[in-house]
């Protein structure tokens, strides 16, 4: 089934159930697939045809949806980029693989450089500009082959460091992932999906858009999180689910206060980055939702996960166990399995995994092997399945010979009072190789010493772990998706 195939099944089956609420305004499926339509007609009409390749450089609004659900109607292929690149970055990706149109947020003309686009063959298509996306539906060209295995969307992913790599991915991959998030996740028509994840990722279109449209709920989206408001929508019983990241959880608590909502909130998900102990017995405590940690990448998303039931949450810092049809190991550099407990990268085969990067052999070489895709992230395994993340690879700080986990140095960090946030990188030292560095946001009311720091961490941490480099400052550098970006910390 092609993505926009999912769409007009949930129009047939729930034409006039919320399918979309943004602001004040709300879509039923129905008019959700209608809107997809005339968006289809409009691209058609300005030669949009099957095989091309169409950007969406937008924030989160209603025409980021419309577009990516018209591209598969025609048949064309969606490149959804990240609307906090720099003009520079955008300039990286058209490069990388062409594009045919890109649909644009007119606020973002100047980012897109959209003279230079259209010098050079890419038709530029203004959001709200007369005539831009007009169309009446039945104009569309038709997709062509309608096969579920032709290319949908090439995503950029957040994490990617030097040449930007595109993640290329078939409606049938998208459409098997949203699947196994709403049976694992035992998503209904009676949930709503709070969205304030950036749509040009995969975990906010796809994760959550694609599975709430294909079960019926509700997709609430915010062009990014505001608290006040996802709080009021939680307290009227409009929002049952979230899925985001630590920062999201963070920033729900701060805006709580001490009269936080309950509502219907029924699932909290978290992903991106590992949640520290305190703020997941912190969230529970307030709202009275558990967080469940998930875990996957652009390139396989959605493939370790808890399944609610009596024993969710009886390993709360685990991310849970592979899904159904994932063949998971936990691998050394050779490709030997490791024993229980023991650190290895982890290493999958997953139905859904991506198709290749974009036009780069060499780099989907470097990454899948045998049919197995090596994660680059560092784990840990129990005897029952359960996976606990610990850190990315290339992030492990090596100190004289010794591995220094970030994560483990961090959690220590986290437990001194007055310490909102911390991010622990390795610098370059001449005499060992690397030292560890720690970057400590205190909390507004109390800030934490150098010395109760230096003293929590020589009670809990082996002396080669102790930060010799200790450096308060008032945020830590984050993406569009909240995830800190520790290499402007380095």
């Amino acid at each position: 089934m092609r993505t926009s195939d999912v769409v007009a099944a949930a129009a047939a089956r729930w034409p006039e159930r919320t399918a979309l609420v943004f602001g004040d305004r709300r879509w039923t499926f129905r008019e959700l697939e209608a809107s997809a339509a005339r968006q289809a007609a409009a691209l058609s009409r300005r030669g949009v045809k099957a095989g091309d390749l169409v950007g969406l450089l937008m924030p989160n609004r209603p025409e980021w949806l419309f577009s990516f659900y018209a591209l598969s109607r025609i048949g064309a292929v969606a490149v959804p980029i990240n609307p906090a690149y720099t003009a520079a970055e955008v300039t990286s990706i058209v490069d990388v693989v062409g594009l045919r149109a890109l649909v644009l947020d007119p606020r973002l003309e100047a980012v897109a450089d959209a003279g230079r686009l259209e010098r050079g063959g890419t038709d530029v298509l203004i959001v709200g500009a007369p005539d831009a996306l007009e169309g009446a539906p039945g104009d569309e060209a038709p997709g062509a082959g309608r096969s579920d295995s032709e290319l949908a969307v090439i995503f950029f992913s957040s994490g990617s460091t030097g040449n930007p790599k595109g993640i290329a991915h078939s409606h049938r991959n998208l459409g098997m992932i949203a699947e196994a998030v709403r049976t694992n996740w035992r998503i209904t028509a009676e949930d709503s999906l709070l969205v304030a994840m950036p749509l040009a990722f995969v975990y906010a279109s796809v994760v959550e858009c694609l599975t709430a449209i294909g079960a019926g709920a509700t997709i609430v989206l915010h062009d990014r999180l505001r608290p006040e408001a996802a709080l009021a929508r939680i307290a009227a019983g409009e929002i049952t689910v979230i899925m985001g990241v630590p920062s999201m959880y963070r920033m729900l608590l701060e805006a709580a206060g001490s009269a936080p909502p309950r509502g219907r909130l029924r699932l909290c998900a978290t992903s991106g980055d590992v949640v520290p102990a305190a703020l997941d017995r912190e969230f529970e405590r307030v709202f009275g939702c558990p967080l469940f940690e998930l875990y996957g990448l652009t390139e396989v998303p959605h493939i370790v996960a808890h399944t609610p039931g009596p024993d969710a949450r009886s390993r709360p810092l685990s991310c849970g166990r592979p899904l159904p049809g994932i063949a998971a190991k936990v691998a050394d550099d050779s490709g030997q399995e490791v024993g229980l407990g023991e650190l290895g990268e982890l290493v999958v085969r997953v139905p859904w995994a991506f198709l290749d990067y974009y036009r780069n052999p060499e780099a989907t070489e470097a990454v899948v092997r045998g049919g197995w895709f090596w994660t680059g992230d560092l784990v840990r395994r129990d005897a029952d399945g359960y996976i606990f993340m610990v850190e990315r690879k290339k992030e492990l700080i090596k100190r004289s010979g010794f591995n220094v986990l970030p994560g483990e140095v961090e959690e220590v960090i986290h437990r001194v009072p007055g310490v909102a946030e911390v991010a622990v990188v390795g610098v370059p030292d001449a005499r060992h190789g690397q030292r560890v560095k720690a970057f400590v946001v205190p909390d507004a009311g109390r800030a934490p010493s150098r010395d109760e720091i230096l003293a929590a961490c020589r009670a809990r941490l082996a002396k080669y772990k102790i930060p010799e480099d200790l450096e308060f400052i008032r945020e830590l550098p984050k993406g569009p998706t909240g995830k800190i970006k520790k290499k402007l910390l380095r």
